[in-house]
């Protein structure tokens, strides 16, 4: 039960039957109704002096967003009247300002504000979550400080927790990754931040000790060999294109548009506006520039190479920039002649006549050099004019020489898996594919297995490690079987941690990999019976050996009603297998496989039957394991609950 506050008067008691803050769904909506009086007044009082946006005139004087306002006041005078304004709204209203979260900050030469409030000083405050303050660079420092350490103090808990490699990554992706891109979307990353969540990422994941599996793989999709970890700095990376594409959007009437605009005609002082975003910009080009601006233009660039656009419009050609522009290709490369850039030569127009057909004469050039430069070659510069005219392409060109109007924008398109998307379509999703896969790494372990298995695909190591009846420390497993990054005495041997690389099981051959799971003298029954119930579930009885072998190594991939129960067999024996050898490692035990692999498959399939039970999913459980499988694997003295 609860009550509400009405101008001073609390009303009857009522029931909470929505589990949202402050009680009601429309609390929030309610509040910004009533506080856009408080806005409009503000920013029509003339005599409230705001913050100009130097170049466009307009002036900026109140932000609100539900509950929070923030106000920017040029003079002392505009302090007062601010003031005012809010003693009638608050007294027409019935608001009431929190005084303890209210605080204001200074600039310049300001005079002492207490006479017109009481509000608390500060040298920097926090705006919706984000920290600001008169030194950028140092606000931005502790807030990253404060993210970096919070992240790490809750690492440090759940490494108290046993966590396989993939319960780890989800971890990183869903708690730790998650509280990050508010803060990357508002303000730039230092890149002391992007090394140290790497850095303390792999500490998690591998208990501070070396990676056997690089991370470059590990932030790759799971059909291709890893586990999804989001990588901080790709994401970064997409954030910052989202960005680009919301300001291209003629859309979109944000006012944060108009400040990025003027950061992109300061960009190397080239004056080329927005057009800046056709450039792969250079380091000097967004010198200057604040970091963020610097992340979003050098993000976009690198997102150029999948961007096509239509220019229409003969301005629009015309202010086009000539160098660095993904459209101005001489042998399929842009072109970049810094000491044209310099001298003023930049855009499409500045090396054609605006009102006849043609390219300005060579002279023309050499005169704009001659004038900015002491010493220049004009035999050189006379080729590069060469390469310039040639190329501009000749379809914009033929519509400056025709006069050709039309409309004065550009269709953004984007290449991306093979398809052609337009800009606005794209979803930061799709932005991090690219990114992510960029400097994905392929597994190590992809050779191996092609030149194990002839004619194996990649796309193939990777399939039947997944499904509902495969818990994730089986996954986990078996992702690391598929990694081969298992530690085998063979490899133990060679880091000096094991004298004898001779199998602990067998003692006849040396323990690498394929002997571990194929080759061991000692698997050679326990792996007759597995082929026949493999082939009985649903293989074919002529099969080769090694095609065998690559099944219990890589899966079963064929479209078989018993697909789900053969892959589920395989992973467990091979499990199964590795436990065995260890057992003979530590403990000097050669144990049974087959009476070991019969123990640890009724347990399974026990606690599946009952998890099924306790989800009502027993229709699901019985289509997995049938009638037909369950009559096979009895055979053997294999049996489970639920379906006899």
């Amino acid at each position: 039960m609860t009550t509400i506050k009405c101008n001073g008067f609390l009303t009857k008691c009522f029931r909470i039957t929505r589990s949202i803050r402050q009680g009601c769904p429309l609390s929030a909506l309610l509040y910004s109704l009533v506080a856009e009086p408080l806005g409009l007044a503000i920013k029509q009082e003339r005599g409230i002096k705001g913050i100009e946006i130097e170049q466009t005139g307009k002036e900026s004087k109140i932000f609100q967003y539900a509950d929070d306002t923030t106000i920017f006041a040029r003079e002392e005078e505009s302090v007062k009247q601010v003031m005012e304004i809010v003693r009638r709204f608050c007294k027409g209203s019935g608001g009431k300002i929190n005084e303890e979260k209210t605080a204001y900050m200074r600039f310049g030469q300001t005079t002492d504000l207490e006479e017109n409030f009481k509000f608390k000083e500060v040298k920097e405050m926090k705006i919706l979550g984000i920290l600001m303050g008169k030194d950028e660079d140092k606000v931005r420092e502790i807030m990253w400080e404060e993210i970096v350490g919070s992240i790490e103090r809750r690492l440090n808990f759940w490494k108290l927790r046993a966590l396989n490699l993939k319960g780890k990554v989800l971890i990183l992706n869903v708690l730790m990754t998650s509280k990050l891109w508010y803060f990357l979307y508002m303000t730039s990353m230092p890149v002391w931040v992007e090394r140290g969540l790497k850095r303390c990422f792999l500490d998690f994941l591998w208990v501070g000790k070396p990676a056997r599996i690089a991370y470059n793989t590990l932030i790759g999709m799971e059909g291709k060999g890893g586990l999804g970890l989001i990588d901080v700095e790709q994401r970064k990376n997409s954030l910052r294109v989202k960005l680009v594409k919301k300001y291209l959007d003629e859309g979109n009437k944000a006012e944060w548009k108009t400040t990025m605009g003027i950061f992109l005609n300061k960009c190397g002082n080239l004056n080329l506006g927005d057009n800046v975003l056709w450039m792969r910009t250079k380091e000097w080009i967004t010198k200057g520039l604040p970091m963020f601006y610097k992340e979003v233009l050098r993000a976009w660039g690198n997102f150029l190479i999948t961007v096509q656009y239509n220019v229409h419009g003969r301005e629009n050609i015309l202010n086009q920039p000539l160098f660095l522009n993904t459209g101005i290709l001489n042998q399929g490369k842009e072109i970049y002649f810094k000491e044209l850039m310099e001298v003023g030569i930049v855009k499409v127009r500045d090396v054609l006549y605006e009102y006849k057909e043609g390219f300005l004469p060579m002279q023309y050039i050499v005169d704009v050099m001659e004038e900015a430069k002491e010493e220049f070659n004009k035999q050189e510069l006379k080729t590069k004019y060469e390469i310039i005219k040639n190329a501009i392409p000749k379809e914009w060109i033929e519509k400056v020489e025709t006069m050709e109007g039309g409309k004065e924008e550009k269709d953004v398109y984007v290449i991306l898996g093979e398809k052609l998307w337009f800009l606005k379509e794209c979803t930061v999703k799709m932005f991090y594919v690219f990114f992510r896969d960029m400097i994905f790494k392929k597994p190590v372990a992809n050779k191996f297995w092609q030149k194990t298995f002839e004619g194996l695909k990649e796309e193939d190591i990777w399939k039947n490690m997944k499904g509902e009846i495969i818990e994730v420390k089986l996954e986990n497993s078996e992702y690391y079987i598929r990694q081969r990054v298992l530690f085998t005495d063979v490899i133990l041997k060679k880091i000096g941690m094991e004298q004898s690389a001779i199998c602990k099981v067998c003692n006849e051959e040396e323990e690498d990999f394929l002997h571990v799971f194929l080759h061991c003298k000692a698997l050679k029954d326990f792996k007759e019976k597995c082929k026949t119930i493999i082939v009985n579930l649903g293989g074919e009885q002529d099969q080769e050996v090694t095609e065998l072998d690559r099944i219990i190594m890589l899966g079963f991939d064929e479209k078989e009603k018993n697909k789900k129960v053969i892959n589920l067999f395989i992973m467990l024996m091979k499990k199964v297998i590795w436990e065995r050898r260890g057992i003979a490692k530590q403990e000097e035990i050669i144990m049974d496989v087959w009476c070991l692999f019969k123990r640890r498959w009724k347990r399974y399939i026990e606690c599946l039957y009952c998890y099924f039970k306790q989800e009502q999913k027993n229709k699901e459980f019985d289509k997995v394991f049938t009638s037909e499988v369950y009559s096979i694997l009895k055979e053997f003295e294999i049996a489970f609950p639920g379906t006899e």
